[in-house]
């Protein structure tokens, strides 16, 4: 029976996640698109791409909060009921390229409460939570891929309406499976009103920050982010510049890395239950150190393409949650991720923008490893000294 159980919610979460998954990147890659074909500013546009991470930094914590608070399972179903009234009434009938950029950031902020309350449930689907949260990432990966692909086609051939209502039946098929099939209810003191009032006092309290006991953890994290953020510009301009003479070949190497990330995250989540997440995190670390100095030194594209199909980052991602996870109990675990994940955010953009300004000044993308990778090194220091 209670194997029965656990495979009823493996199979719920998995199915929610993947239409969820699915609709989400249809819809991001058709807005992209659009905005594009608008000939929005450069600034609307990029404006558009921080969306996520400005309003993982802001609104992140009070999410997680309220999942603590309020349920796990009652907090996913308010977002994805609140995430289709949005999608449904912005999209479909918000035509300028400001507003569309408003709505993609309020839909982005109801998104992310998905965010806590799912990982809480899937690192408690099995104590293998390595194991788990690999499948998810493969699942994730090859739904954000399809999505993508999908979303590519339908703008090609139909007008926004089109897309639009695709991505929006299949949130409603996240929150319709979900709501039928996820049935455990969980016991809470806390009504809906002060839970929202009690986690909307800790969300945006960011000096309680340091009172998290998984601190150290949080910084291998945002130390990452920072030196990963750091290469992002210079991969995507050395790449172009590689195939700018065949620009079909730019989607196909990225989409490359995607396909290797979600294979890959099979094999690593595997690895972290047989070695630990400790050494594997150590071990992703070590690697991805002359990982990040062949990338930045290869000129050929067919050499680049292959490396970044085998990415190391799944491994490091994969062990990150796991780490969380076991640190963690349940009823705090949802606090913890969205504040790593806001760090991650804060970390990240940093990043971007100071290689941006390294590469600008120095006018090299080599550069840019003089901030990468001491970053990564201080994060293999602190991963080193986590019991």
């Amino acid at each position: 029976m209670t194997k029965a159980l656990g495979r009823a919610k493996t199979y719920s979460l998995l199915a929610t996640t993947s239409l969820s998954t699915l609709g989400g990147s249809m819809l991001g890659i058709y807005i992209s698109a659009y905005l594009m074909d608008m000939h929005v500013s450069t600034f609307l546009l990029s404006l558009y791409f921080s969306v996520g991470g400005i309003s993982t930094i802001l609104f992140s914590r009070f999410w997680g909060f309220l999942s603590d608070y309020y349920g796990k399972r009652k907090t996913l179903v308010v977002t994805f009921s609140l995430l289709s009234l949005i999608v449904s009434l912005g999209y479909l009938f918000v035509n300028d390229p400001e507003k569309f950029v408003l709505v993609a950031f309020v839909s982005s902020v109801i998104g992310m409460g998905a965010s806590p309350a799912m990982f809480t449930l899937i690192s408690e689907l099995s104590s293998r939570r390595g194991t788990v949260f690999g499948y998810f990432g493969t699942m994730s990966g090859i739904m954000s891929t399809m999505g993508m692909i999908i979303g590519g086609y339908v703008g090609d051939h139909f007008e926004k309406f089109m897309s639009v209502t695709l991505a929006l039946l299949f949130n409603l098929m996240a929150v319709t499976v979900f709501t039928a099939s996820y049935k455990e209810r969980e016991s809470t003191t806390i009504p809906f009103k002060e839970a929202l009032k009690k986690a909307a006092r800790d969300g945006f309290n960011y000096f309680n920050v340091a009172k998290i006991h998984i601190l150290p953890i949080i910084a291998v994290g945002a130390l990452i982010s920072l030196g990963s953020g750091a290469t992002v510009t210079a991969f995507r301009m050395k790449t172009y510049e590689m195939v700018s003479e065949f620009k079909s070949l730019y989607g196909l190497v990225y989409s490359g890395g995607a396909i290797g990330g979600a294979i890959s995250s099979m094999f690593y989540g595997r690895l972290c239950d047989r070695i630990g997440s400790r050494k594997l995190i150590i071990a992703a670390l070590s690697m991805y150190i002359p990982y990040l100095f062949i990338l930045m030194n290869v000129n050929d594209w067919r050499l680049f393409a292959i490396l970044w199909s085998v990415p190391i980052s799944p491994a490091i991602s994969i062990s990150m949650q796991t780490m969380i996870s076991e640190k963690t109990k349940y009823n705090e675990r949802g606090v913890a991720i969205s504040t790593y994940n806001m760090m991650n955010s804060m970390a990240s953009i940093t990043g971007i923008m100071m290689g941006g300004i390294m590469m600008t000044m120095f006018y090299g993308y080599t550069c840019v490893l003089a901030l990468s990778i001491p970053a990564i090194i201080a994060a293999l220091v602190i991963a080193y000294r986590i019991h």
